[in-house]
């Protein structure tokens, strides 16, 4: 009898240290693990395919007329051709996503209509952008910088738009050959032969307010201060900007800064606030609408008009009365403005807010003396002072009292079902 415990003993013993030994080589095998990489970086929206790099993702079978490639951040070492008619290729950002030719070619050469082209760095190569007979292209909030000969070079090309882009210190800023009905505003042309046309008229300008491009070699004065010259910058017999501006384009750019809200449980049927910060990051004053959000559902849309250069502070009442006893992630969200290149900050997410019963402080389905104790603890407290939970000021009176433990009382012993 004794031999079988002893024997039934080393049994479970062995057990036990194999069972030891492999969970320490498991552990070390995740610690070993190599890291799965990343997906790449240049992504098909419409097919959600990833690729290494530009030109891949417009060559590529599965890429259609109509679809949409967007690109990470980073530095894209190659000569991008467009030959497909209605992509859009949309860069992250102008700051960090570049595409460098190392010298060669064209950045970007298009032989395709009605295609799109922001967020993008264009530099180092013989031209930035190259346009061959094609029309209705859009370039919008991009860099085009240090190309030895051209910015944009258009050949025999109408109808397209240069809106919002940053065209410096090229040879010469932007050739038109034979190019006419373009429309180029609200750029910054900065240390190029800013212009070169030859046969061919254009338009410079959005007329007044809104203005033409910046020119860095523009000498007209602002008698009336409205930041858009007194004289036209002309260009040639054909072509003038008629409203050139004073200072550099700034895109339009709205800003969720900061969102922030009252509690972090709230019972069912009171109210939470919702505070949200906006900032307009542009110079002109822009309209929009701001919405905030619990999960996918719309709490509030308000409408803000803001100055340039300004931030404002709203406050948004979210009434839980019809929401399910559940954990909401809280968000708010702007449209993007027409130009707007940098849309990252455009949404902003707080964190979670718990919709629970009337007297739950913590969320824990019951209303119970832990409850009571977290108010207790609270007890006479107002905010900003140190003992200050706002979780447990229930009626929102900014004051945590008797009435908030009456309705705890009301509730205590009261299960979520």
């Amino acid at each position: 009898m004794n031999k079988s415990r002893e024997k039934e003993g080393r049994k479970r013993k062995m057990r036990r240290t194999v069972l030891i030994l492999f969970l320490i080589f498991t552990f070390l095998s995740i610690l070993n693990a190599k890291p799965v990489m990343g997906s790449l970086p240049v992504h098909n929206i419409d097919t959600g395919l990833d690729y290494a790099t530009i030109q891949a993702a417009i060559d590529a079978p599965e890429t259609l007329e109509g679809h949409t490639i967007t690109v990470d951040a980073g530095t894209y070492l190659e000569n991008v051709v467009v030959y497909k008619n209605q992509l859009k290729i949309i860069g992250q950002n102008p700051t960090n996503t570049v595409i460098d030719s190392m010298g060669t070619g064209e950045v970007v050469y298009i032989t395709a209509n009605n295609v799109e082209v922001s967020g993008f760095t264009l530099k180092n190569g013989w031209t930035g952008v190259y346009i061959d007979h094609a029309s209705n292209n859009i370039f919008v909030g991009n860099t085009i910088t240090i190309n030895w000969e051209y910015g944009i070079y258009l050949d025999y090309s109408s109808n397209n738009v240069f809106w919002a882009n940053n065209i410096t210190q090229n040879w010469k800023g932007l050739f038109l050959w034979y190019s006419s009905n373009n429309r180029v505003y609200h750029n910054n042309f900065v240390n190029n032969i800013q212009v070169d046309s030859a046969t061919s008229s254009n338009t410079w300008d959005d007329g007044y307010p809104s203005a033409g491009n910046f020119w860095s070699d523009y000498t007209g004065g602002d008698a009336n201060g409205d930041g858009i010259g007194d004289t036209p910058y002309v260009i040639d017999a054909n072509d003038k900007d008629n409203y050139p501006l004073i200072n550099q384009w700034i895109p339009p750019d709205i800003a969720i800064t900061d969102v922030k809200t009252s509690k972090t449980v709230v019972g069912q049927g009171y109210p939470l606030y919702i505070n949200v910060t906006v900032q307009n990051q542009g110079n002109k004053i822009e309209g929009f609408n701001l919405a905030v959000y619990a999960g996918v559902s719309i709490i509030e849309t308000q409408s803000i008009t803001l100055l340039g250069g300004t931030t404002i502070i709203r406050t948004f009442t979210w009434a839980t009365t019809n929401y399910a006893k559940a954990t909401y992630v809280i968000s708010a969200y702007t449209n993007p403005l027409s130009g707007e290149t940098d849309q990252q900050d455009n949404s902003y997410t707080d964190g979670m807010v718990t919709v629970a019963m009337k007297g739950d402080i913590n969320a824990d389905g019951i209303v119970n003396i832990l409850d009571l104790a977290i108010t207790g603890i609270a007890y006479g407290s107002t905010p900003n002072e140190p003992r200050w939970n706002p979780n447990t000021d229930i009626n929102d009176d900014d004051f945590i009292d008797i009435y908030d433990l009456a309705i705890i009382a009301r509730n205590y012993g009261k299960r979520d079902p």
